[in-house]
């Protein structure tokens, strides 16, 4: 529910703990307020367009980007609870008429707008029902659907997205781009998208062909608005040969499934890459990648080594999430050591050796799923000085029992998640490090095991460990998770009751008989299995 300020200047009145924060919230110097206002969720900011004194702090997020929704939720629990644990919206979220209202009475314009489509005409469609003006004249009458959630939702039509579009029409005026994420499998629709357009441009889609009418999938793809920056493909298919040529101005593109001979049609505009099944498609010439490429994910598993051919030509590329290559080196992708930010490999079996990355200096993200692990790399903690985020997965519990009292960390990392049979005794985590996720680790012994002091977030599941007791927590700890280790009885004689900084708490099945220390009854959680039960 939302919280307005109060305009009485009765000041006698009695005033909650809340509001007297409020008040002296509101009063701080701007530079602090926006300080402030950084770390709160951004799909939250809406609630603070109430109080006229936040509002100045707000647009400029209105400006970048909005998500439309038709209502918000209760806000009980603190506002950067989620933070560190879920994903969310990173832009503010509110009623297309809350947002027609703010973008005329402050005269902004709004760079990009989330839409679903089906969901705003069905809502537009049942508030003119119910408006006095609109009774005497005869509405088209739609058929309304309803999802799990019991919200009314329509399959637009040309028309309706027309009428849609003409009434809020002094909002699409300051739009520059709409994203749209409805999946429709009308030409109809999508023909719509190209063809009533007068004011904004659809900057962003989603196209699912899921259906077995060739020429009903060859209508929806041609009449797709060729001035996207933004566009996902999930059609199992074959495109035109120069279908892609169509996109003058497409940045980024997710596909279900291409082949390498169609890379040489992509817009040289493209930066972002992804396809979910590569393909050969035939032999491979005169081939070239756009010149913009910065970020490509593709398994590659269908496949033969031509990939390779194709990733080498990419010269700007930061950031590569390959899965099931069968390369042996990694000397095979031809990276620009200078410019990589960020490597992800997947059940890249055949790679052993990855000590070529201890030459890229702007390296900051690592992530290997059930692949070799890395040791090569951590002898020094003065390797790698800019990674910040090592990810490693082997999904076999007893798999990679590598012993971590051998490993050393980059001294800088932050984020740092191991699942494997690592075993642990004398281990010495990284001390900046702020995340810590160990799944299936072998503790031999909890002796030295000592948290770093800049933790918030640390998740211990499926291990064999029997006791926590005496674990010092760091004070700053926001989120605990430890869950399924059946072998753990006891966690007793920490400090987790001293912990103030608290919001999320998941301490459950492990062992029947296992008895804990409890969080501080006042720290307000989101979550706390000791009082809220299981999730």
């Amino acid at each position: 529910m939302k919280r307005r300020l109060s305009n009485s200047s009765d000041r006698n009145c009695l005033l909650s703990q809340f509001d007297l924060f409020f008040l002296n919230f509101i009063r701080l110097p701007d530079g602090i307020i926006e300080l402030i206002l950084t770390y709160i969720r951004k799909d939250h900011l809406g609630f603070f367009l109430d109080c006229y004194p936040l509002v100045k702090f707000i647009i400029p997020y209105l400006k970048e980007k909005v998500t439309l929704v038709k209502s918000f939720w209760n806000l009980s629990e603190p506002l950067n609870a989620k933070r560190f644990e879920i994903k969310f919206l990173n832009c503010p979220m509110l009623s297309v008429e809350e947002l027609q209202e703010f973008a005329i009475k402050y005269d902004f314009h709004i760079k990009e707008v989330n839409v679903l489509l089906s969901y705003e005409i069905a809502s537009l469609y049942l508030k003119l029902k119910e408006e006095p003006k609109t009774k005497k004249k005869k509405i088209p009458k739609k058929v309304l659907k309803k999802d799990e959630s019991g919200v009314y939702y329509v399959n637009p039509s040309r028309e309706d997205v027309r009428e849609w579009v003409e009434y809020y029409s002094p909002l699409m005026k300051r739009i520059k781009w709409l994203n749209i994420s409805d999946d429709s499998d009308t030409v109809d629709f999508y023909s719509s998208l190209s063809g009533v357009w007068s004011y904004s441009s659809v900057g962003s889609l989603m196209v699912n062909i899921d259906f077995k009418s060739s020429d009903r999938a060859k209508g929806i793809l041609l009449n797709l608005p060729t001035g996207l920056n933004h566009l996902e493909l999930y059609y199992r298919g074959i495109v035109t040969e120069r279908f892609y040529t169509h996109f003058e101005n497409l940045k980024e593109l997710i596909v279900e499934i291409m082949f390498v001979t169609e890379f040489k049609t992509l817009p040289d505009t493209l930066e972002m890459l992804q396809v979910e099944e590569l393909h050969e498609g035939g032999l491979l010439r005169n081939y070239k990648t756009p010149e913009n490429l910065k970020y490509f994910k593709a398994n590659v598993s269908n496949s033969l080594k031509n990939y390779l051919l194709l990733i080498r030509e990419m010269k700007n590329l930061e950031v590569l999430k390959i899965i099931s290559a069968e390369a042996k080196s990694l000397e095979e992708f031809g990276l620009n050591e200078s410019k990589i930010t960020c490597l992800k490999f997947g059940y890249c079996c055949y790679l052993n050796d990855y000590s070529a990355l201890l030459r890229f200096p702007k390296l900051k993200k690592l992530s290997m799923d059930n692949s070799k692990f890395p040791d090569e790399l951590f002898h020094d903690g003065s390797n790698l000085p800019s990674l910040r985020e090592f990810k490693y997965v082997n999904d076999d519990p007893l798999g990679c029992d590598f012993n971590l009292d051998k490993i050393k960390f980059p001294d800088n990392l932050s984020t740092l998640k191991l699942q494997g049979a690592f075993q642990i005794n004398n281990w010495k985590i990284p001390l900046k490090l702020n995340r810590l996720e160990l799944y299936f680790p072998n503790f031999l012994s909890l002796t030295n095991f000592k948290l770093p002091p800049n933790l918030v977030y640390f998740k211990i599941a499926g291990s064999d460990v029997e006791n926590l007791d005496n674990l010092q927590f760091p004070t700053g700890l926001i989120t605990l998770i430890i869950i399924e280790n059946e072998e753990l009885t006891s966690m007793v004689n920490t400090n987790l009751g001293k912990l103030t900084e608290l919001k999320n708490v998941g301490i459950f099945y492990n062992n029947k008989s296992m008895v804990s220390d409890e969080p501080n009854k006042d720290v307000k959680c989101w979550y706390n299995s000791f009082t809220m039960g299981l999730p």
